[in-house]
């Protein structure tokens, strides 16, 4: 799916914090919708707090990281798709002169 030229400046960059309070189905709507929309990554993650013990959740070193493996793993995926049909072309002429020479 692919959004209008208009909308699709108002998009870019393709990050997207949602802040709120518990119950307001964040969850729900970033990876189903938005992230799709978007043609961005997402990854569901419990941000670091402080307390008086240290820290709870993740560290935002670990969320990045998170965030641009998956991105890859996205970008990986669209290049793959790009190519599959020339490839099997490909694997399957390579068969056909392998295996039966007098029809390639």
């Amino acid at each position: 799916m692919q959004v209008d030229e208009p909308l699709r400046q108002e998009i870019t960059p393709k990050n997207i914090l949602m802040i709120g309070p518990t119950g307001v189905a964040r969850t729900e709507n970033s990876p189903g919708r938005l992230a799709k929309l978007a043609n961005a990554p997402f990854v569901k993650v419990e941000a670091t707090k402080f307390t008086e013990l240290g820290y709870v959740g993740r560290d935002v070193d670990s969320i990045v990281k998170d965030l641009a493996d998956v991105a890859v793993k996205i970008t990986r995926e669209q290049e793959m798709a790009k190519v599959r049909e020339r490839a099997l072309d490909a694997a399957e002429s390579a068969c056909w002169t392998r295996f039966c020479p007098s029809r390639a």
